[in-house]
Order: structure tokens, then C-alpha cells, then sequence
């Protein structure tokens, strides 16, 4: 069964990649895509 979750992440912390990475292994087991979408402004 395929899941998308969304995990509230601060990019500019290392505390809270580490702790989204272990929160989303302790859920699913492994992590297979990670997309970036910090969102994009077209001027």
C-alpha cells in the first residue's frame, strides 16, 4: 500500500531533519523518496 505523509520540518535545523527521520522510520520502517517542496516564487 503506497502512503505520502507531511512532516513539519526546519530545514535549517539539524535537531529537526534527525528527529523527522527517526519519527517517519519509527511509523513506516524506512523512508524511500524524500521531496523538497519549500515552495517557489516566479517573478
Amino acid at each position: 500500500m503506497a502512503m505520502m505523509c507531511a512532516i513539519e520540518l526546519d530545514v535549517l535545523s539539524q535537531e529537526s531533519a534527525d528527529t523527522a527521520a527517526k519519527q517517519i522510520i519509527a511509523e513506516q520502517g524506512r523512508i524511500d523518496v524524500v521531496i523538497h517542496n519549500a515552495g517557489h516564487l516566479v517573478m
